[in-house]
């Protein structure tokens, strides 16, 4: 525990943060995450009905519907909210029955790992390693089905957030009915987002943890989870105050609802994308060595971009 913390002491805090931004810039995130975006705008619909689909499993799926539609109106408004919402209801009436249902399913499956896939290709680029050429097409689909494990993961951290959330709404809703004067709702509301925080840091931690081809300890990735998901709740609450303007729906006309909605995907992937850079950055700072998976080796940033390029 002593090395611990004073491993933490002899890291500068405003060293990292410059480090960080440096190499932000230097691997191009910008490209990297409207990359990202686009695959994820393309895979929006059919993500999120698969997620409430697997929810309604165990609990009524109109209730997690209404609650993931609040959420997004919360972020990036009603009306971008209900375009979303009115893509997820598209994409589920298109299924019709049988074989053309199961095959609706799979491409919806497809869609949605591509997007995982994606992201794991991202890391790659910004932990500088890649999968050896000779492990082929076997590794190819372990990486992807590993991708695709990380949906129902994303559905149940979501679930246990809407859960806690509604609870604590609840809650304050509850005081505020019966104690009007009671000054301390603000308690709950700032649980409330601590909570949301916590729940981001450990889905963040689990992604940096085991969705790209490194070998990185907990310690490390709970660290650059938790700065990660601190930047991403203020990102969104600035991002949501930005958006409520409507400066962009009048700007771009009737196109204005879809531009929100993509620029909404684009900042949410550049937030990530700097906390995945602050984490490796803090790693080896610390003086600890992010050594490529077995099946993988390091590579130059600027050759991993370009191979980051030729996928995407």
């Amino acid at each position: 525990m002593k090395e611990r913390l004073t491993n933490l002491k002899n890291v500068p805090l405003l060293t990292i943060a410059l480090d960080t931004f440096n190499q932000w810039r230097q691997d191009n995130t910008e490209r990297v995450a409207g990359a990202l975006a686009y695959f994820s705008i393309l895979s929006l619909a059919p993500v999120l009905l698969i997620m409430i689909s697997l929810l309604g499993l165990v609990t009524d799926q109109h209730t997690i519907e209404g609650e993931v539609y609040q959420r997004l109106s919360d972020m990036i408004g009603p009306r971008s909210a209900d375009l979303v919402q009115d893509m997820v209801i598209g994409v589920n009436e298109s299924q019709a029955g049988g074989i053309a249902a199961f095959v609706g399913m799979l491409t919806l499956g497809f869609g949605a790992v591509r997007t995982f896939a994606q992201l794991q290709e991202a890391l790659n680029t910004i932990w500088g390693v890649e999968v050896k050429p000779e492990e082929g097409l076997v590794r190819l689909l372990k990486r992807r089905v590993w991708a695709a494990a990380m949906l129902p993961v994303t559905g149940l951290v979501v679930f246990l957030a809407l859960v806690i959330d509604t609870a604590l709404g609840a809650a304050t809703q509850f005081f505020t009915d019966q104690i009007p004067s009671l000054g301390y709702v603000w308690v709950l509301q700032a649980l409330s987002l601590l909570v949301f925080t916590t729940v981001l840091t450990f889905l963040f931690a689990v992604i940096y943890r085991y969705l790209p081809d490194v070998d990185i300890t907990w310690e490390d990735v709970f660290t650059g989870a938790a700065v990660t998901a601190v930047l991403f709740a203020v990102g969104q609450f600035l991002l949501s105050i930005y958006l409520a303007r409507g400066s962009i729906s009048s700007t771009y006309g009737a196109a204005g609802t879809f531009m929100v909605v993509l620029l909404w995907v684009y900042y949410s992937a550049q937030i990530f994308l700097f906390g995945a850079e602050f984490t490796q950055v803090f790693a080896r700072r610390r003086g600890k060595h992010i050594e490529p998976a077995s099946y993988a080796y390091s590579v130059d940033k600027r050759r991993r971009w370009a191979r980051f390029q030729e996928i995407t």
